[in-house]
């Protein structure tokens, strides 16, 4: 399970990256393609968010009962 975040921050900080630099490179391209970057972007951040919450649960101290 840990090996899966750490591959998933790097796959999200990846999307997240080739999205940003997606966008910024479109000129006169068709709106949809925009869009495409723009939901690259937004999946890249969340998958990067979810995987580095569940490296932080990981070495996070268990509640002892």
């Amino acid at each position: 399970m840990f090996f899966i975040s750490i591959v998933g921050t790097v796959i999200g900080l990846a999307a997240g990256a080739f999205s940003a630099i997606g966008l910024t490179n479109q000129r006169d391209r068709a709106p949809m393609y925009k869009v495409f970057g723009i939901i690259g972007l937004i999946l890249g951040v969340i998958v990067t968010l979810l995987s580095v919450l569940i490296i932080a649960l990981v070495f996070s101290e268990p509640y002892t009962y």
